[in-house]
């Protein structure tokens, strides 16, 4: 019987007619058509090599024993539907739907919405362009993304770590409250000095600043500490005669009482001033203070910077207390200060902590 042969161009659509004229040259003899059916399907034994195939009809071939590849659609609509294992060592454009599992030895790239209802394997890379929804589950050593998180990180059975926040970062997160003093320089040790200058001008847009002083110490027996404010990074220090307000109330074990003011002076005076109140400068004495800026960005008000502060009394004669209010006699932000004593040196640690 002699037979002939009908030729299809590549991405020639298989009308359901052109395959009853494939069905009439090949009858009775299988010679890679195995069957035709009413509705059009192509049945290819064992497999079909094409650059494209677009149908109107459901095309449906043999990629293996046990597999069926199935491409419905026409054109930029056509999608290959795969109920068990797809392999593919090319590129392949529009849906894949899949009841069962994809195992990507390589990149897998998906353009648009992937429904996959069983698990995806990935022994590389998984490249999601848009919008991942639902839930994902599993173990992995590590998740990196570049992208905003809005929802909840959570971790069972294993320890969440978030990695590192600056403050305005973490104190964002939290929805219901605030963190409250968060410490932003660790506590740091400044060495004797005939001043210290401490700067805090990248967290001036805090609502409040605090520094804590601890292992405060002088070398010269009696002397008193004063403070000085900044308005440009340390460069210079307000020293006008009538820069500065204060006022405190100071008691002690020995004179009883310590309060003091002055509203027009070159400095805040920090610790007493007067025989036998000043500080001890022994080995064994020290002093500790605290010390708070209010609204330091704020140019448009005064400065009030309450501070705290407790001595040994010079000599080792007994104990002092002080709270009291400074203020700067002009209106200006504050991004550093300056602590001095009377005279000698002053050595102290620090650490500083700012609230929103």
């Amino acid at each position: 019987m002699a037979y002939s042969f009908q030729t299809f161009s590549v991405g020639e659509v298989l009308t359901a007619s052109k395959c009853n004229q494939i069905e009439v040259n090949v009858r009775d003899h299988q010679h890679g058509v195995s069957s035709v059916s009413s509705s059009g399907q192509v049945f290819i034994s064992p497999s079909i090599t094409t650059s494209l195939v677009t149908a109107d009809a459901t095309f449906t071939a043999f990629a293996g024993a046990t597999t069926l590849l199935t491409i419905g659609g026409t054109g930029a609509s056509a999608s290959l539907f795969a109920p068990s294992t797809l392999d593919a060592t090319s590129s392949i454009t529009g849906a894949i739907r899949t009841s069962g599992g994809i195992s990507a030895a390589k990149a897998l790239w998906v353009g648009g919405l992937a429904n996959i209802a069983g698990a995806v394997t990935m022994q590389s890379t998984l490249n999601v362009a848009s919008l991942i929804t639902g839930s994902i589950s599993g173990n992995a050593a590590t998740v990196t993304t570049n992208a905003n998180l809005t929802g909840h990180v959570t971790s069972v059975g294993n320890a969440a770590v978030l990695g590192s926040f600056t403050y305005t970062q973490l104190n964002t997160a939290i929805s219901n409250g605030d963190l409250g003093w968060i410490k932003v320089i660790d506590w740091t040790a400044a060495g004797a000095a005939t001043s210290i200058a401490i700067d805090f001008s990248p967290y001036v847009g805090a609502k409040r600043i605090r520094i804590d002083l601890v292992n405060g110490a002088v070398s010269t027996d009696g002397t008193e500490l004063f403070l000085r404010t900044t308005t440009n990074d340390g460069v210079s220090f307000d020293n006008g005669v009538a820069d500065y307000s204060w006022a405190f109330m100071a008691y002690s074990t020995s004179p009883a009482s310590l309060n003091s003011s002055n509203s027009s002076d070159t400095a805040i005076q920090l610790t007493s001033v007067g025989a036998g109140e000043g500080i001890d400068s022994a080995s064994t004495s020290v002093f500790s203070g605290s010390i708070t800026i209010e609204n330091p960005s704020n140019a448009t008000a005064f400065k009030i910077l309450p501070f705290s502060f407790g001595y040994v009394l010079e000599g080792g004669a007994g104990l002092a207390t002080i709270e009291g209010r400074g203020m700067r006699n002009a209106i200006a932000s504050v991004d550093g200060i300056q602590i001095y004593p009377a005279a000698g040196n002053v050595s102290f640690t620090y650490a500083i902590f700012i609230e929103d």
